[in-house]
């Protein structure tokens, strides 16, 4: 079977001297991986994270892995792979969906649609340094773990709310940067970006939100590009 598809590049890996198999989250189909043969002597940037491809491919089977036939670039987004700081953001998304995607119940296109909005909204953006804080609350949110939230300087992940008590769980931070959190939980996508946040601010949110999947989601695991994220943008 032949067929096309407009894709999302969650994350490639090598199969062989000259080929890739590419890992995508597709508009129709969800998460679907395909083989992409001579994928190394092609242009290696067309499968770079977060892309936004069209891909003619042939399937033998449903369960069969799909073979890449050609691939163009569906939605430009220069800006995201010239930018230091931007591909920065796009590779710690890319992990952040790759985990992710599998675990949510959705509608493909809806959120496909969604996904790629914030792709060209942030390849537009030059406020950028707390969108990495921004995308973990919204996702929190589209999870359905929203943390009950009120004024205090204590954050318990276990039980998910922000306090004026010390709690009793061992699994809680505290200091004046949960207040911030509490309050950019209440806020819209613009006044987090604006945020005046400190590099230690920024840095003990990021964390906070990173610890708080891991305790929340089955399976979460740590970002392999979190620390150099953290870097550039601090």
């Amino acid at each position: 079977m032949n067929a096309t598809c407009k894709a999302i590049v969650l994350k490639q890996i090598s199969y062989s001297e000259t080929s890739l198999i590419i890992f995508c989250f597709t508009q129709d189909k969800g998460l679907k991986s395909f083989m992409y043969k001579g994928g190394k002597k092609k242009r290696s940037t067309a499968v770079l994270p977060l892309k936004i491809l069209e891909i003619s491919y042939y399937q033998h089977r449903e369960d069969a892995l799909a073979s890449i036939s050609s691939v163009q670039t569906a939605t430009s987004l220069p800006s995201l792979y010239q930018h230091p700081v931007k591909i920065s953001i796009l590779f710690f998304l890319g992990e952040f969906l790759n985990q992710l995607l599998n675990k949510i119940q959705y509608t493909e296109q809806h959120l496909f649609e969604e996904i790629e909005q914030e792709l060209i909204w942030l390849n537009e953006s030059t406020e950028f340094a707390n969108y990495p804080i921004f995308w973990l609350i919204r996702w929190i949110e589209k999870l359905g773990l929203k943390p009950t939230l009120s004024e205090g300087d204590y954050f318990d992940i276990e039980s998910a709310q922000f306090t004026q008590q010390n709690p009793k769980s061992l699994f809680y931070q505290k200091g004046e940067e949960m207040r911030i959190l509490s309050f950019l939980f209440t806020q819209e996508r613009l006044p987090i970006l604006s945020y005046s946040l400190t590099k230690n601010e920024r840095t003990k949110i990021f964390n906070t939100l990173v610890d708080y999947y891991r305790f929340h989601v089955p399976e979460f695991k740590s970002f392999k590009s979190v620390e150099i994220l953290q870097t550039i943008l601090n």
